[in-house]
């Protein structure tokens, strides 16, 4: 699958897995996380709730801003211009380029 195209839960997926997330779990609509054993599955979408990216894109030092593209508005760059990506909104643009930081242009389908 290329990052390019990753949106939603296979997005928020890919995300936890580069941040070295040890339990998740991907259903149809969302993806779930769990940060000890003894918690229960909790919601994960850093790609549409700023709790959750905002930290990312703060602690990665990501750069997002305004693209020059009739397709996406958006466009992240991850340290330094590496890993440069688009989307429709700036988490969106930041997690591909998080998720293309660690995995390159595309990852393995999990669905």
């Amino acid at each position: 699958m290329k990052v390019s195209e990753l949106s939603g839960a296979l997005l928020d997926y890919w995300v936890a897995v580069a941040q070295g997330n040890q339990e998740m779990r991907l259903r149809a609509d969302a993806c779930e996380i769990r940060i000890h054993p003894d918690f229960e599955f909790m919601p994960y979408s850093p790609s549409t709730a700023w709790a959750h990216g905002g930290p990312i894109i703060e602690r990665e030092g990501m750069t997002v801003g305004t693209a020059v593209s009739d397709e996406c508005a958006w466009r992240a760059s991850y340290r330094l211009g590496e890993s440069k990506c688009y989307g429709p909104t700036p988490l969106i643009a930041a997690m591909r380029a998080k998720v293309a930081s660690h995995y390159g242009d595309e990852v393995p389908d999990v669905s």
